[in-house]
């Protein structure tokens, strides 16, 4: 049982662990762990444009942002992307009506590997995915976004209020 004491926040975190979304983030991390050079933003935004998806570049906060037209009706779903030293920080952004539910992706993988296991403690302890190539870069997005899209399709099967 979730000791997350908001019942919506605590009903997303047992969907993230019925998918073993915290086990499929933390290999995801293990697979594009090689660091490297800052990436430049241009090669970050031509990266982002062969996925297929619209991510808009808000430069004041230097990160991308994309939403998912196929979220729960009156909510916002998507994804927010932080390219910095060559790691990959992802935050879910779900939002309902009355309440966020969504989080940086190693918290919410934490949070749904520790329902599953109650005692989990990550190592190391905010994994993050590392892209050191333009290759690794586009190989790393493309893994992220499927690990995204897994919970998203759960996400829309329900209704949240």
């Amino acid at each position: 049982m979730s000791d997350i004491a908001n019942p919506a926040k605590a009903r997303f975190i047992e969907l993230a662990s019925s998918i073993e979304f915290g086990e499929r983030y933390y290999a995801y991390c293990g697979r594009f762990q090689a660091t490297g050079p800052e990436i430049p933003l241009e090669t970050q935004t031509q990266a982002l444009k062969a996925t297929g998806r619209t991510f808009r570049y808000h430069k004041s906060e230097n990160f991308f942002a994309w939403r998912d037209s196929n979220g729960p009706e009156g909510c916002e779903l998507g994804l927010n992307l932080i390219l910095k030293y060559a790691n990959l920080h992802w935050i879910i952004v779900f939002n309902t009506l009355t309440v966020r539910l969504g989080g940086p992706m190693n918290l919410v993988a934490f949070q749904a590997k520790r329902h599953a296991e109650p005692t989990f403690l990550p190592d190391p302890p905010n994994p993050m995915a590392h892209a050191a190539t333009k290759a690794a870069l586009a190989e790393a997005l493309d893994q992220g976004l499927v690990l995204y899209e897994s919970l998203a399709a759960e996400i829309a099967k329900s209704e949240w209020k």
